[in-house]
């Protein structure tokens, strides 16, 4: 039995007001302040991108690793990733902006500042334009050829030629996804303030679009299933995706921390000057609120079995871990660039709004012409399948 996602297209026109009121507002903005403009726009790109490339990566995770976590949002993980080509026309203003948002294109800083300088072959216009052309185009190509591969359903498991081809190229794309969205976060966040550096950034990145894509995918097999139940939604398959979302807060909240002690440990000016511009200005209280709220309330909420099997209770923590999420981008881009100013301004809610109205359209479209995974006989029994989901 196959059942469709129908019920997508009726958040649809919740996405169109979203769309058009943050649209317009942006408008506004840019007429008012185009450097504040560029900066929330940056900021809502990376809070809404991080859902489809998190899920093409969990995508090519399950196709390596099988489980049924894996077949319950498997539309949603596809639906997301198939909306890759998206991201490369959202990020068409960020270019418009690269001299607002990135010090290292002022020649003349370039020339004048000998750290800047040493880094000119890396850091410079065209090859900065080049490498964000590559990323798009690779995780495109690559999204769109694994999905071409993937096996439908549990049950067709059986045809090993297909599995291990699909397997092939998620093996690849798994080590090249992690590779190029490494730089990607680095050229288009960490640069912003191009004499820091921290080798835990990309790592500290992709953790985050795995919390997005797990929180997302879950919400959105919660929100449908009152009106496209889905089989694969039992108590044991939401329980894992619980566990799930629980382990990326953990693993943000390790590498987070990880970070902060090596640089505090460190001691060196070079690297202590990024957290102190974000622990004055009102960013202290920005820092607090995503340690108690990205980490401290979510990881005391989801140690409870029963909260991670509850779909009324899950909406919320995940809407808790979004919020704070978006908070997470303007900490990250917004004080390199205007240091001194009060942490939000109007844009910073109206650039995301439109950026994620638009993505969610795009989404529900594509969703809504898909058509749920089969469930295999005996389906919610079971617990958890081992790598190739063999023995049902």
């Amino acid at each position: 039995m196959t059942s469709s996602f129908q019920g997508a297209a009726d958040y649809r026109k919740f996405a169109v007001v979203a769309a058009v009121a943050g649209a317009a507002l942006s408008v506004v903005g840019f007429g008012l302040d185009k450097q504040q403009f560029f900066v929330s726009y940056l900021e809502g790109f990376l809070w809404v991108s991080a859902i489809p490339l998190g899920s093409f990566a969990l995508l090519m995770v399950h196709t390596l690793t099988g489980g049924n976590w894996g077949w319950t949002i498997r539309p949603f993980l596809v639906s997301a990733a198939k909306t890759i080509p998206l991201l490369a026309i959202l990020f068409v203003p960020v270019v418009f902006g690269m001299h607002q948002l990135y010090p290292w294109m002022d020649h003349e800083l370039m020339h004048h500042d000998p750290v800047l300088a040493s880094k000119a072959a890396y850091l410079n216009e065209s090859f900065w334009l080049a490498r964000t052309a590559f990323y798009f185009v690779v995780w495109s190509l690559l999204s769109w050829w694994l999905i071409r591969l993937l096996v439908p359903s549990p049950d067709k498991l059986t045809d090993t030629k297909q599995l291990h081809k699909s397997q092939r190229v998620a093996a690849g794309g798994a080590v090249v996804f992690m590779l190029s969205g490494s730089f990607a976060v680095v050229d288009w966040v960490m640069t912003i303030e191009p004499h820091w550096f921290s080798s835990m950034y990309g790592a500290l990145a992709v953790a985050g679009m795995a919390m997005s894509s797990f929180a997302f995918c879950t919400l959105s097999l919660i929100l449908l299933d009152k009106k496209s139940p889905n089989m694969w939604m039992t108590q044991n398959n939401v329980h894992d995706l619980g566990k799930f979302i629980f382990m990326t807060v953990m693993l943000w909240g390790y590498l987070s921390l990880s970070q902060y002690l090596i640089i505090w440990g460190g001691n060196l000016p070079e690297e202590t000057y990024w957290y102190h511009e974000r622990g004055m200005g009102g960013w202290q209280v920005v820092s607090s609120i995503m340690v108690i709220f990205q980490f401290i309330v979510p990881f005391c909420w989801l140690l409870s079995k029963h909260i991670k099997r509850n779909v009324r209770m899950l909406p919320y923590i995940i809407a808790l871990l979004f919020t704070v999420r978006w908070l997470e981008q303007l900490w990250l881009v917004k004080p390199g660039l205007m240091a001194g100013k009060f942490p939000i301004h109007w844009l910073d809610l109206a650039a995301p709004l439109a950026l994620a109205g638009i993505w969610v359209l795009a989404y529900c479209t594509v969703l809504a012409k898909a058509a749920a995974v089969p469930a295999p006989a005996g389906h919610g029994h079971g617990h958890h399948h081992g790598p190739q989901d063999k023995g049902h």
